[in-house]
């Protein structure tokens, strides 16, 4: 079963150069690369989720290439409880995102390169276990934003792209400053992640700061507060998909970064930010959530929503329990899919519309019933609703935090509460109500372009429904922490 792992990096690979190597006249064959590529991910992402052997735990499926001795330099990938479901997560989302922009007309060649590009650099960081290529897939995960969003974004794209870009790059120097630290002190000429865990010695001090570089640095990538705000401008002028990836799958790299490298290599510099950590996740949570009821935009809405549950995820981080980190990888996994349909149903309405202003719509409920479903179910899931995979999720990272600090709990309960306030003001001003005669010129979404939705509905409502399949996968490498 080794050959799954290299399935989930290569499918992604072989679609950027069938994309390069098909004339740009060709956008019915790109499209269908594209959808080939993400749908084998998937396919791939799902099958290591059922032959993961959970009696065993730990890392398995260890695929290693030495490529430099010297400088101990390997690319490793490897699976366990905690990346299979961000896999998951990110097969999900890349295929519901090629399906989203099946209407693209604008330069469809270099788009779906990019994308599947975007898409590879993600699955090599979820899965690497070398901080050296680690570094690499995680800047792949992030400069080709910038041309996604510069190239096919709505207003004010320049300005985001690279308000989004001086951040992540900005973050990044602190992120490879710290791997170079980490491999000077541990003195063992490696960069090898499991080696290190095992072998090195780090003095407390020197966790206690490489954990606050790493933090930091990841945190940006995660929307942490007060390093938030290149998060709701990149969303808002990003096309459809590229919002979905960038908020469904890309921050919850940031924090996968947190929980894998700044926790797993320096355990005994946690306790020294803990609080620190809970008192930035809570700002996070009450001032975003205050800020997107204040949004009329709906993507902006989202974008500061995604903000707020992001602290969620930090204030899950914070807790150092066995709980917190099992609703972290939860919350990840769910949060993802929440925000990647939002953004998709959203989409869909403003390329249809041309518009995104919530007072400006009504009604559309009538006119695209399948697209108000599926919004419907995301604003549902996004509040925590039973029977959505958002409510397990959080359920667990509360009592977590409650038992943690009290206070920070119970901040944190009621700043989400507050998310009730907006995402129901946006179903009701965007869906029901009065409709405008101007809206009966459009219609419905087809076939093509309700998939990619109700998709991700599927598997919120399976895994709301089911939450302990989950939980069990997850806490098979948590409870080891």
């Amino acid at each position: 079963m080794n050959w799954i792992v290299p399935t989930i990096i290569l499918a992604p690979v072989i679609g950027v150069l069938a994309i390069l190597l098909s004339p740009k006249e060709a956008e019915a064959r790109i499209r269908c690369i594209s959808a080939l590529a993400t749908g084998a991910t998937l396919l791939a992402s799902l099958l290591l989720f059922f032959v993961y052997d959970q009696a065993e735990a730990g890392i398995q499926f260890i695929w290693r290439i030495p490529v430099s001795e010297a400088l101990g330099i390997n690319l490793i990938f490897g699976v366990d409880g905690i990346n299979i479901p961000l896999l998951v997560l990110t097969a999900v989302v890349g295929v519901a995102g090629v399906f989203s922009m099946w209407r693209l007309t604008n330069r469809v060649k270099e788009f779906y390169a990019l994308f599947l590009l975007l898409l590879g650099g993600m699955y090599g960081g979820f899965l690497c276990f070398d901080l050296f290529f680690f570094f690499l897939f995680y800047e792949l995960a992030v400069l080709p934003m910038y041309l996604l969003v510069t190239l096919w974004g709505s207003k004010n794209r320049e300005y985001a792209a690279m308000k989004l870009t001086i951040y992540l790059l900005g973050a990044s120097c602190l992120v490879i400053t710290a791997f170079l630290m980490i491999y000077q002190e541990a003195g063992l000429k490696t960069f090898d992640y499991l080696i290190l865990v095992e072998q090195a010695n780090f003095s407390p001090e020197f966790q206690k700061w490489v954990f606050l570089m790493l933090f930091i640095g990841f945190g940006v990538l995660a929307a942490l507060f007060p390093f938030h705000t290149w998060s709701p401008d990149g969303y808002a002028a990003a096309p459809t998909a590229a919002s979905m990836v960038h908020a469904g799958v890309l921050k919850q790299l940031g924090i996968y970064g947190i929980l894998r490298l700044a926790i797993g290599l320096c355990p005994e510099g946690l306790p020294h930010w803990s609080f620190l950590m809970g008192f930035l996740a809570v700002c996070n949570i009450v001032y975003a959530a205050i800020i997107a009821a204040k949004q009329k935009d709906l993507k902006y809405m989202i974008g500061y929503s995604s903000v707020a549950h992001m602290g969620v995820v930090i204030l899950g981080l914070s807790t150092m329990s066995t709980l917190g980190y099992t609703g972290v990888v939860y919350q990840m996994f769910a949060h993802g899919m929440v925000t990647a349909l939002l953004f998709s149903c959203i989409g869909y309405i403003y390329e249809t519309t041309g518009i995104r202003n919530m007072d400006q719509l009504g009604g559309l409920a009538k006119q695209f019933p399948l697209i108000a479903f599926a919004f419907v179910m995301a604003g549902l899931a996004n509040v925590g609703m039973p029977g959505l995979a958002g409510f397990p999720a959080e359920v667990q990272i509360f009592l977590a935090a409650l038992r943690s600090n009290v206070i920070f709990g119970v901040i944190g309960i009621f700043g989400i509460m507050f998310s009730t306030i907006y995402i129901f003001r946006a179903l009701q001003r965007s869906l029901f109500g009065p409709m405008d005669d101007k809206f009966k010129q459009y219609a419905d979404a087809n076939f093509v372009m309700a998939f990619p939705r109700y998709l991700i509905v599927v598997f919120l409502l399976f895994f709301g429904f089911f939450p302990q399949l989950l939980v069990r996968f997850i806490r098979t490498a948590t409870e080891g922490m």
